[in-house]
């Protein structure tokens, strides 16, 4: 009867034991409910723009419908040094011509002049032809090529609605930095304008 007494009260030690022991803290299985303190964050669906190609031509609403610029005057002008190396630009052109908008460009160095013409859309070189160095020659820089976007919209704001871009041309005359713009509506009214890009000036209208 005592041995059974002292077994019981090893039991009732043990049992306290197990009792009191800390218990191991297992994480319960995520079973997808949400947590009720969390904020819910509505699905927004991500727009698809793979299809969307930007433009870096903010000139290409002043094009003629009918035709492509997929090449933008830095484009070409990279192309012209990349295949003529030492050669400095004095002139850059996009004229509607040959069915479609083709830039020209004009450079020199040490030697002689360069003139080549390229397609607007697909960047094909055209035409190269090389003269003899010209004495009065000055460097057209990339940079200026941002000089053409606001004197293409002063002129279209000037000539109102229906007119297309025929042709801008950006040179030194005269020791002079100039743009000269010609645009033109479907009834072949054309309106030219010149102004000295230093100053902003108008120089000359025509039409």
């Amino acid at each position: 009867m005592k041995k059974n007494k002292i077994l019981i009260a090893v039991f009732m030690v043990l049992l306290f034991i197990s009792a009191c022991a800390p218990k191991d803290e297992t994480p319960e299985p995520d079973n997808g409910t949400p947590d009720v303190n969390e904020p819910d964050t509505p699905d927004v669906d991500e727009p698809d723009t793979s299809d969307e190609t930007p433009s870096d031509d903010e000139s290409s609403n002043y094009y003629h419908k009918d035709f492509v610029v997929k090449l933008t005057a830095g484009d070409v002008f990279d192309t012209f040094l990349a295949d003529h190396e030492g050669v400095q630009v004095k002139k850059i052109e996009l004229s509607l011509k040959r069915g479609g908008y083709v830039y020209e460009i004009e450079g020199f160095d040490q030697n002689q002049e360069y003139e080549a013409e390229y397609d607007a859309n697909t960047g094909d070189l055209i035409e190269l032809e090389t003269d003899n160095l010209d004495q009065d020659n000055r460097e057209i820089l990339k940079n200026d090529l941002e000089e053409i976007k606001p004197f293409l919209d002063k002129s279209f704001d000037d000539a109102g609605e229906g007119y297309y871009l025929d042709e801008w041309t950006l040179k030194h005359k005269d020791g002079v930095k100039i743009i000269e713009v010609e645009v033109e509506n479907e009834e072949k009214h054309e309106i030219e304008y010149k102004y000295n890009v230093e100053t902003g000036e108008l120089l000359e209208k025509d039409q």
